[in-house]
């Protein structure tokens, strides 16, 4: 008559931990008995050879004190991958925006006016106002209407960007 009765959960999450703990102990004493290092045969002098990459880069100086040399912090190696690629391109696309905007070969220097007989060109140029701006922000239509407005007598203005 000893009926087993079914293991509560609480039951079941302590031989889980008891199973996992011990697995953690036996990759411990395992990791504990690797080892570390290792002599790389070749046809010059054995090196010795990291059996896991080293992460950091030590920097020993020796000088003539006491002791033997000084110790400096390690510094990290930087490992490029996908995001060290994606920061450099948006970098670059910054950089390119930047030049783009403001590099005076995509800037306006004055508009090229046909066809004014009783208005000269600078006076058109400046009812404009585009001088030194950049050629992405110049709108046409905005510009065609500013000189219908400066000058109510002239018949049509056409403005390209080009």
């Amino acid at each position: 008559m000893s009926e087993k009765r079914p293991a509560s959960r609480s039951d079941e999450v302590r031989q889980r931990r008891t199973r996992e703990q011990v697995k953690r102990q036996q990759q411990a004493s395992e990791r504990a008995y690797r080892p570390q290092s290792h002599v790389k045969q070749s046809s010059r002098t054995p090196r010795l050879v990291s059996a896991r990459p080293r992460t950091d880069r030590r920097y020993n100086i020796a000088v003539g004190l006491p002791q033997p040399s000084l110790h400096f912090p390690t510094m990290p190696r930087i490992k490029p991958g996908w995001r060290m690629a994606s920061l450099g391109l948006i970098v670059l696309l910054g950089v390119a925006l930047y030049l783009l905007w403001n590099l005076p070969y995509f800037s306006v220097t004055e508009a090229q006016v046909t066809g004014a007989a009783r208005l000269s060109p600078q006076e058109i140029n400046a009812a404009m106002g585009v001088s030194g701006q950049p050629i992405f922000s110049v709108r046409p239509e905005e510009i065609a209407t500013r000189l219908r407005l400066a000058y109510p007598e002239l018949s049509s203005a056409v403005v390209t960007v080009g």
